[in-house]
């Protein structure tokens, strides 16, 4: 009978990295580990140390420390002699030398010695016994070979975000490819592959029977592929063997019960709902109610929960102006700043796709403040090119009263600017473009705190997510400074404190 996993995946494995630094701790493992596969072997007795030692790599060429690991090695197997340091005169050209042997091989000249994966791979499955892993990879496996699980049916959710988890293993022996096996530990657990497989056009949530299929490269890296059973489409995934954080990248410290999570689902769907069962104003207060938290407190793994829930439910906007206030304050808030979870970018990618068609209620000023509160809030996660995209359709409404594309109401335009001021990838050119129309507006006697904040963001020296080279000339600063310094301004300490400041001289 076919197992059937919620898992998706193909992957690309590279070298094994390693994060601890110590050599001889990562030696000594290796050796144990490998005890069992010598002739002779008796569990009882002291580790057997090697006959010889090669030294390849211009970090190991220094006599010193060559001479410390062999005398690691020594004291590990407590013999009376180290042993003996084969004749290498350059270690630094190993990796040269054998490229070119290997070019050469390729050629049909000299010998090729293969060893083979030094790693078996397992991917995690769901099957009727509970938590199992497939061996997709049998160690030793010959570089070059291509393998087509077809005993093994799986299921992938196409069009939403999915994980599965990925085993590796340097010591097990003796496991078939396709072989079934129950997790222990004896398996080392890979950092896990989130993604999404996009499938059709309408981009619909539906299960999709696939198959596993594995390339073991010539080069030693491993790719894996969903194969579709119903149509020709096959997907590689990708994901980072090192274990590392991307830039911008947080890790979710908190995760809820599962039971907690679907009493949100749950109140979120009743306010989303055709029948109209909930209203949305007290949305946020139930949600804070049923994991018993304030929003602030809300973890990581919920907010983009209820993001991924309210992308599913991005046509009920159109229910009410109440609704889409409360749909884009919401998912606002739980996406906010655009990036940290690893699936922010396909996300965003959804979200952006609402900017230009614009709110299902424009002519509601409730809406169209949350509006750019909600492009606020996701701005991060925009590349350089949608927050230039972002900037010229808004320029219609920046033009005089009379040629505007619509008017503008006070509290939408103040949110305006700072929406404008948080896209902190707009080229250092058109910032100075958008701070001389701001400064253009901040009239002494009409200065709001909100346009202080916004001037100060588009002027940083230190960005938050943007790079350097977006950051406005020094000298160009300095000219707005001055002429801020001249004028008189109405408030402006009560403005400046209001963000933090000591008052005007301190901007």
């Amino acid at each position: 009978m076919s197992e059937k996993q919620k898992r998706k995946g193909i992957t690309e494995f590279g070298l094994p990295y390693e994060q601890e630094p110590a050599i001889t701790k990562h030696l000594c493992q290796f050796l144990a580990q490998h005890q069992s596969s010598l002739p002779n072997f008796d569990p009882t007795h002291q580790m057997r140390q090697p006959d010889v030692v090669l030294f390849n790599g211009g970090s190991l060429k220094p006599k010193w420390i060559q001479n410390r690991i062999c005398c690691a090695i020594q004291s590990w197997s407590q013999s009376k002699q180290e042993p003996e340091i084969l004749k290498n005169p350059e270690p630094f050209l190993a990796v040269a030398v054998g490229a070119a042997y290997y070019g050469l091989v390729k050629m049909g000249h000299g010998i090729r010695v293969g060893s083979g994966s030094a790693r078996s791979y397992y991917l995690g499955i769901e099957t009727q016994q509970g938590k199992q892993a497939m061996c997709i990879v049998e160690r030793g496996q010959e570089e070059g070979s291509e393998r087509l699980f077809e005993d093994h049916t799986f299921e992938v959710l196409a069009n939403q975000p999915v994980r599965f988890d990925l085993f590796s293993s340097s010591y097990r022996s003796g496991d078939n490819a396709g072989t079934l096996l129950n997790v222990d530990d004896s398996f080392s657990l890979l950092p896990p592959l989130q993604t999404v497989i996009q499938y059709g056009k309408r981009g619909n949530q539906q299960r999709l029977p696939v198959l596993i299929e594995t390339q073991y490269s010539e080069l030693g890296a491993l790719s894996i592929w969903c194969k579709s059973r119903q149509t020709d489409h096959r997907w590689q995934l990708r994901f980072e063997l090192r274990d590392k954080i991307k830039q911008h990248e947080v890790l979710a410290l908190e995760t809820l019960e599962e039971s907690q999570i679907e009493q949100v689902r749950v109140a979120i769907g009743e306010v989303f709902s055709d029948k109209l069962e909930k209203p949305p104003e007290k949305l946020i207060q139930t949600i804070s109610e049923l994991i018993d938290r304030p929003k602030e407190d809300w973890p990581l793994s919920l907010l983009r929960e209820i993001v991924d829930l309210m992308l599913a439910l991005k046509k009920q906007r159109k229910i009410s102006p109440q609704h889409e206030s409360r749909w884009l304050n919401l998912t606002g808030f739980a996406i906010r700043p655009g990036f940290g979870d690893p699936l922010d970018e396909h996300r965003i990618a959804q979200l952006w796709k609402l900017f230009k068609p614009g709110p299902q209620n424009p002519r509601n000023p409730q809406v169209l403040t949350e509006w750019w509160i909600f492009w606020r809030r996701i701005s991060g996660g925009l590349t350089a090119g949608q927050q230039r995209q972002f900037i010229q359709d808004l320029k219609p409404l920046f033009k005089s009263k009379k040629s505007a594309s619509r008017k503008i109401l006070p509290q939408e335009r103040v949110e305006l600017w700072m929406a404008i001021a948080n896209l902190e990838r707009l080229s250092s050119d058109d910032k100075i473009d958008w701070v001389n129309r701001l400064i253009d507006e901040m009239t002494p006697k009409k200065a709001k705190q909100q346009h202080w904040w916004a001037l100060s963001r588009l002027c940083a020296r230190e960005l938050l997510y943007g790079s350097i080279d977006r950051v406005i000339h020094k000298e160009k600063v300095k000219q707005w400074i001055q002429w801020i310094m001249t004028q008189e301004w109405k408030n402006i300490k009560t403005c400046l404190c209001g963000y933090g400041t000591n008052g005007t001289k301190n901007w």
